[in-house]
């Protein structure tokens, strides 16, 4: 069990990132719905929508380095690494792959552009996601 000393700081780069990105999104949101039509505003929401997009890509960046040097720590055996990554490669792009073919029929519940229906099946999907980490109990 790690003692208090031996834990990393909460205040870290990715999680700056972080909490700038969840600042970001709603500015830029009010920018673009709030001023749509004045031309000014349409190249200040173009630079906050760069600038988001640079914390949001760094934010991931720094996210996914620190996944896979985690992953690349705990993996059962050396022998079998690349097929262990494979699997975790597997985790990553099977839902993107799946999430557009789902979205298609929950679209047109009702008629199509069913974008609440689609809300709801994402809410949902994602809670069900962070229930299947509960089994996890650690690494070995």
């Amino acid at each position: 069990m790690a003692t208090k000393k031996d834990r990393p700081s909460n205040i870290n780069v990715p999680n700056a990132l972080t909490l700038l990105r969840v600042i970001a999104v709603p500015v830029f949101g009010w920018m673009l719905l709030a001023h749509a039509r004045e031309g000014g505003w349409r190249t200040a929401t173009t630079i906050v929508f760069m600038v988001a997009i640079l914390i949001v890509g760094a934010g991931q960046g720094a996210y996914v380095a620190v996944d896979v040097a985690l992953m690349t720590e705990v993996l059962p055996t050396f022998e079998e690494a690349g097929k262990d990554l494979g699997i975790v490669a597997l985790a990553y792009q099977l839902p993107q792959l799946l999430a557009p073919m789902l979205a298609i029929p929950v679209l047109a519940i009702g008629g199509g552009q069913n974008y609440s229906a689609l809300f709801v099946c994402s809410i949902v999907l994602s809670l069900l996601g962070g229930l299947a980490i509960l089994g996890v109990r650690g690494v070995r």
